[in-house]
């Protein structure tokens, strides 16, 4: 047992199909860490043959807003005035 990342839609009739199961920590962890999740404490205490803390409280109203940004520098350490956002 581990971290997994599962990743579900609900069909019409109610159901749930998964569309994606990873055994990693999902992309949105940081997020759940801000809110208070004690998620990395618990996979520690969880590998040590403890219990895990579970959520007891946590911080709701919160966004996570990630970007990509490519900024390009010349060998001279300079940067260049082009810069790509996604």
């Amino acid at each position: 047992m581990g971290p997994a990342c599962l990743q579900c839609i609900e069909n019409g009739g109610g159901g749930v199909k998964f569309i994606e199961i990873n055994p990693r920590i999902g992309g949105g962890l940081p997020l759940s860490l801000a809110a208070g999740a004690p998620i990395l404490t618990d996979i520690v205490r969880l590998a040590r043959g403890g219990e895990a803390e579970g959520l007891k409280g946590y911080r709701t109203g919160l966004i996570m807003l990630r970007r990509w940004q490519e900024i390009f520098y010349r060998e001279n350490g300079r940067e260049e005035s082009r810069r790509r956002e996604r």
